[in-house]
């Protein structure tokens, strides 16, 4: 049988998870500045997130920059999936497209270099 002792410890344990994923949204999900197009696993083209721009990738996919916002607006592939994925602009955010093997992600520095190490 639940108590009301229960009920208040399982609120308190919603209200810390919901904290956490709102304090990650905020603190640790930033905006990227560069848009990576990568066809077959291959970088394929680094540009800046907030340069407004459109960009024909090999007559496959149109990808538009605007707002810093990256999104596809046409697509040779049959279900147009990566047309429907929408806007990306956060760091680590993704647009694929598997049938083209096009893959647009949001990355925080041009060379993806490490930011830190540990030992």
């Amino acid at each position: 049988m639940i108590k009301k002792k229960d009920y208040i410890i399982i609120f308190i344990i919603g209200l810390i998870i919901i904290c956490g994923f709102i304090f990650n949204y905020f603190f640790f999900y930033q905006t990227g500045a560069y848009v990576q197009i990568k066809i077959s696993g291959k970088v394929y083209q680094t540009v800046p997130l907030n340069l407004d721009q459109t960009i024909n990738i090999e007559n496959k996919n149109t990808l538009v920059i605007k707002n810093n916002e990256a999104y596809i607006i046409d697509s040779t592939c049959p279900d147009k999936l990566c047309q429907k994925q929408g806007k990306i602009s956060k760091n680590a955010q993704q647009i694929i497209c598997l049938p083209n093997q096009v893959t647009i992600g949001i990355i925080a520095n041009k060379n993806n270099d490490i930011d830190a190490s540990t030992y």
